[in-house]
Order: structure tokens, then C-alpha cells, then sequence
């Protein structure tokens, strides 16, 4: 509903590239769209599995990443589309606001109209663009795989 609103609303010459794999929950969303979008369907482009390598490239060649999440255990998406330089929009529920903190910008996921709204903002806006990379690049420095193993095996030295 949120792009429906972008492309209509907003005028905005955009495309949804909706990557994972083919399930019930992609097919609900295609039948969705084609149901009740005011687009035409080849506006979204549903690219399936995709690779470390191909996610790497699809994440470069973004202008935008987009992250609608209800619910995450963590969220790696966005920390991921920051690592490539890419400004990140997401929820402002669940884990999302403590994982990517200040280097995205929020939004209601259950608001079509917010999301499109922190969407055409965020994408008519270079300056904000380049502000969330910035700050992208300096947030994902605070993660690392190294410093999570060496934590985990501190806990279990702990507990043992």
C-alpha cells in the first residue's frame, strides 16, 4: 500500500525489489498486489533466493533499503545495507531502533502513509541520503562477529 502510495501520492518513478525466498509469504504478497495496487505489477520485482554475493550487489545498487519488519530477533538486514552504504528505512517497532539506532530513519510499520512518507522524504533528500551513510558507516563499526564469538564463549566460561 506504501509503494502504491509513492507512486501515485508522491508521482515517484520507483521500483520494489522484494528479495527472499518464494514462499507463501511472497506468494500472499504478489496476489496482494496484483489484488489491490493501483501499479502495474512489473513495478515490483520479486528476485527470490539470493546469494552473499548477489545480496552484496542488489544492497550496492539500491538507492534506498527499505525494512517494514513486525517483529525481528535482531534485524541483520539493515546492518547489511549499511555495510554497503545504503540509507536505511525501517520499523520503529521491535528490535530495530536498538539495533540500527540513529543511522536509519523510522517509521509505523503499520502506517502505509508513514511509510511513504519516510520513504519520499528520505529518497527526494540527498542531504539526509548521504547523513544516514555517514552515520551507516559508523554504526556498523559497533558490530562485529569477533566481539559477539568472544562474548558468547565469556557466558559459557561463566556458567560452566
Amino acid at each position: 500500500d506504501a509503494f502504491t502510495i509513492l507512486r501515485t501520492k508522491y508521482n515517484l518513478d520507483i521500483k520494489l525489489l522484494l528479495v527472499g525466498k518464494k514462499d507463501y509469504f511472497q506468494k500472499q504478497v504478489q496476489k496482494y498486489l496484483s489484488a489491490n495496487c493501483k501499479l502495474q505489477t512489473a513495478n515490483c520485482i520479486f528476485y527470490g533466493l539470493a546469494s552473499d554475493k548477489e545480496l552484496a550487489q542488489l544492497y550496492q545498487n539500491a538507492a534506498l533499503f527499505i525494512f517494514p519488519s513486525l517483529y525481528e530477533g535482531f534485524g541483520l538486514p539493515p546492518l547489511e545495507a549499511m555495510q554497503c552504504g545504503v540509507p536505511v528505512a525501517a520499523s520503529n517497532t521491535s528490535s530495530i531502533p536498538e539495533i540500527c539506532g540513529n543511522a536509519a530513519l523510522y517509521f509505523n510499520p503499520k502506517n502505509p502513509q508513514d511509510i511513504a512518507e519516510k520513504i519520499q522524504t528520505l529518497y527526494t533528500n540527498p542531504a539526509l541520503q548521504n547523513e544516514l551513510r555517514e552515520k551507516g558507516r559508523k554504526h556498523i563499526k559497533s558490530y562485529s562477529w569477533s566481539t559477539m564469538a568472544e562474548g558468547s564463549l565469556q557466558i559459557y566460561e561463566n556458567v560452566i
